[in-house]
This record gives structure tokens, C-alpha cells and sequence, in this order.
């Protein structure tokens, strides 16, 4: 199911030799001008289970059409509140922002 070029997509973002990727960084858009931007750590351990999972579904043997006809299964037989009491809840960390050196606040 894995194509050639996804590969080593999934293969960077795997890796965890340099250390767990778990930085989102959100940015606040207004037209042209970034009004914000925001990071947020995500718990490790969500990380570890996240790629465990891509690793059992790389694995897996299926095709496209047995995965997207499980997906629709699984999403329209369960309402939403069923669908968020079957996964794992993990609380989120904020990255505090860093100071940029030479330059100041204004007050």
C-alpha cells in the first residue's frame, strides 16, 4: 500500500535518532501579515503510539479499497462522542516562546 515516493516521507518522520518530532506550530494569518504563531509539544508518549500505529498499518496487507471501506465503516456505524471515547487522551504542553537576542519589548 506504501508508495515509493511516500516512503521516504514516512521514513523522516520516523526517525527518531535526533530526538522525538512533537512540535506543532500554529500560525495566525491576516492576509499577508503573521499576527501569531503558537507551538505546541505533544506528549511523547502520543508520539511513541502514533508511530507504533503507522508502523502496524505499513505492515499491514490491505489495499486501498479494503482501507477506505473500513474508514467509512468504522466513522459512519459510531457517533462522535463513541469515536472519542475509543482513543487515548493525552494533555497538550505549550512551548514557551523564545526572546530573539538585540531586540526589545516595548512597553
Amino acid at each position: 500500500m506504501l508508495t515509493p515516493r511516500l516512503r521516504p516521507i514516512l521514513d523522516d518522520h520516523l526517525d527518531t535518532t535526533a530526538g522525538v518530532k512533537n512540535l506543532w506550530t500554529f500560525v495566525l494569518l491576516d492576509g499577508p501579515i503573521v499576527r501569531a504563531i503558537k507551538g505546541i509539544g505533544l506528549d511523547p508518549a502520543a508520539i511513541e503510539q502514533f508511530h507504533r500505529i503507522i508502523r502496524e498499518q505499513i505492515a499491514a496487507d490491505y489495499t486501498q479499497q479494503e482501507y477506505d471501506a473500513a474508514l467509512l465503516q468504522g466513522v459512519y456505524a459510531h457517533d462522535t462522542a463513541t469515536l472519542a471515547s475509543l482513543g487515548t487522551t493525552y494533555w497538550h504542553r505549550p512551548v514557551r516562546p523564545t526572546r530573539q537576542r538585540g531586540r526589545r519589548r516595548k512597553r
